[in-house]
Parts: structure tokens; sequence; C-alpha cells
């Protein structure tokens, strides 16, 4: 690993701080750090807390956004407008078909950065999780959040909420060490890479 490089990301994300003003979760700190060293790039951070959030570590990865990518969200959203004008004018459907797979197209290259970063992500976990086995419930997934970011977080994270709050601790801890687990994977990963 380029130990000046990862140096100069952590003094940046100790300096990074959300909207509210909180900085990044001392518990999610080194794999935030690690996963952007890797080319993964951040958006959003939680170690998981009990009192308020989700009960369950996340890490919300995004590409950067480029001015042709901004352009054709741009375009995607006149073309939606132009969709439900046609609509509410009653327009034939053949002729909002053809704006709606124009729009299609557009969404599909739009999706493009963030679907291949997902991929990379997806065969680190799978990389992970060829040589250690947990529960399905502790498993780090990815799920696609809006049409900007993935998340990253257990499987179970979804249903913290309904827990009792003894087996929600509980929970927390165990989504908390396979995060940990994958930090240090992904650590070793960039050290190998770097030899």
């Amino acid at each position: 690993m380029d130990k000046n490089k990862r140096e100069e990301l952590a003094k940046q994300f100790k300096k990074t701080t959300d909207k509210l003003g909180m900085s990044i979760d001392s518990g999610i700190f080194d794999l935030i750090v690690t996963l952007n060293a890797l080319g993964f790039p951040t958006s959003a951070s939680c170690e998981g807390h009990l009192d308020r959030g989700v009960a369950a570590p996340w890490v919300d990865i995004q590409p950067k956004m480029t001015s042709e990518i901004q352009t054709k969200k741009e375009e995607m959203q006149s073309l939606w407008r132009e969709i439900k004008k046609m609509e509410s004018e009653g327009k034939p459907k053949t002729e909002i078909m053809m704006i709606l797979d124009k729009f299609h197209q557009i969404e599909k290259e739009v999706n493009k950065p963030l679907l291949l970063m997902a991929e990379k992500l997806m065969n680190l976990l799978n990389e992970f999780y060829k040589s250690y086995s947990t529960e399905a419930e502790t498993m780090l997934i990815m799920r696609k959040v809006g049409s900007v970011a993935i998340r990253m977080e257990s499987q179970g994270a979804i249903v913290q909420e309904v827990k009792t709050k003894q087996v929600k601790e509980g929970c927390l801890l165990k989504y908390q060490s396979e995060m940990e687990k994958f930090s240090a994977f992904v650590k070793n990963k960039l050290i190998d890479s770097n030899k």
C-alpha cells in the first residue's frame, strides 16, 4: 500500500463532515479510507447506532458525477417531462413509447458507471466470502440507493427496526463485526496490490 496516499486520504477524511457537521464514525473510518484508496468513492456511511438512524453499519459508494453524466440526467428529466405532457394530452401510446425508449437508453448510460463499480464491489465480496462463511443475516450485501449510489450493509439491517432492543443490540454487534472483518480484508487487498 502506498503509505503516503493512505495517510493523505486519512487526513482528508478526518476533516470530512456531513450536513449536520458530524465526522465519519470511528467504527467505519478505516473502511472508508481503504475503499476510497481502492477506487470506490464513498458518499455516506454510518457505523450503526441504537439511538438514531439504522442499527447496522452501512457504506454508500457513488461514482463521481461527470459533466457528461449530468448532461444526460438533465436530458432524462426533459424527456420525462415530455412523456408526462404527452400522456396528459392523450397522445398515442406509440409516440409516448418512442420517447420512453429513448429515456431508458439514456438511463442505461447514466447508470453504467454505478453498475460497473457495483460489479467490482461484488467481486470483492465474492472473494471475501470464498474463504469465510457467516449466517445469511450477517452477510454483507449491496443494494441500489436511488439511481446514484450502491449501499453495502448486512442483509439483516432491513429488519432491525422490528426487533426487540436486546436482539437489536446483539445484531448490531454482529453486523459491526462483519463490517470490520471486511475492512481488514480490503485493507489486506490494498497492501497486497501495492507490493
